[in-house]
């Protein structure tokens, strides 16, 4: 883990200390993406968690580069896997700097559950829509899920960790 990332010394939690990860795979700048690309504004671009600008981005590089026709987006499926989020923690609270919380687009930026909906209705698609939370195994059951419907579908699996709460929790579990 880099240094810049967090702390990687032992953290006290009742009186038993909890190591920090020494290794992961780490994504620099998932705070940015190219909003106008998506057609979302400042403010609303600054709500969107990082799991969701990644299923943006990821999804935009492999549909651009399929040349799908409406037919193919009538039946296409969009299949989120993901779990945790932090990134809400991140934000500033009501009344400081900006009131970005209390704003009505943080709920569709921090809510894991719309993740696949806003893929689904940026591209067009018109199959299901899924946000699956399975821990570890969300993105096996996308695959499983798409598989099933016997439909064309984007499946995605991300789990980014802004902060060090839910490794320290796994670790010391």
């Amino acid at each position: 883990v880099a240094v810049d990332r967090w702390a990687l010394s032992p953290s006290h939690n009742n009186s038993t200390a909890v190591l920090m990860p020494q290794f992961a795979a780490t994504v620099d700048d998932v705070d940015r993406m190219d909003a106008s690309a998506f057609h979302l504004g400042d403010q609303e671009a600054r709500l969107v968690d990082p799991q969701q600008r990644m299923c943006l981005s990821n999804t935009a590089h492999m549909l651009y580069s399929e040349e799908l026709d409406d037919d193919s987006l009538d039946v296409l499926g969009m299949y989120v896997g993901l779990s945790w989020t932090t990134y809400a923690n991140l934000l500033p609270p009501d009344g400081q700097s900006s009131s970005l919380t209390s704003s009505p687009l943080s709920s569709t930026g921090i809510a894991m559950s719309v993740a696949a909906g806003r893929l689904a209705f940026r591209f067009g698609a018109h199959g299901p829509a899924l946000a699956v939370d399975t821990a570890c195994s969300s993105s096996l059951v996308c695959a499983h899920l798409a598989k099933a419907r016997q439909l064309s579908a984007t499946v995605h699996g991300v789990n980014v960790f802004l902060t060090p709460e839910i490794s320290r929790m796994y670790n010391s579990a």
